[in-house]
């Protein structure tokens, strides 16, 4: 899981050492909520609460849900910059069809 410092400098890395730091610690911040929704599902799906394929789409929507939250910091330019994808995208980073294969509640 990333630290704080490293969200941080994964942004700075394209937008520069300079860029606003309240901008930043708002990424900071969204990217907590990310992590903590993510752990939520992560442990639903090894609990068995919810199948592969329902953990894939509700990781999709957490996901998207904070994409579209750091455009409405940074902007759509100095997204793109960092994503290198339009603001808006929708980005798959969990193919359901992939995770309904997957027994998530194994060690």
């Amino acid at each position: 899981m990333e630290t704080d410092n490293e969200v941080r400098e994964f942004f700075m890395k394209d937008l520069g050492r300079n860029y606003d730091p309240k901008k930043l610690y708002a990424i900071v911040e969204a990217h907590r909520d990310l992590r903590e929704k993510s752990d939520e599902l992560t442990n639903l799906v090894t609990s068995g609460s919810i199948d592969g394929t329902e953990f894939a789409n509700k990781a999709n929507y957490v996901n998207n849900e904070y994409f579209d939250q750091v455009g409405k910091i940074i902007g759509a330019d100095d997204y793109k910059r960092v994503f290198e994808v339009d603001l808006g995208e929708r980005i798959i980073l969990v193919d359901p069809d992939i995770a309904a294969g997957i027994d998530y509640t194994k060690d």
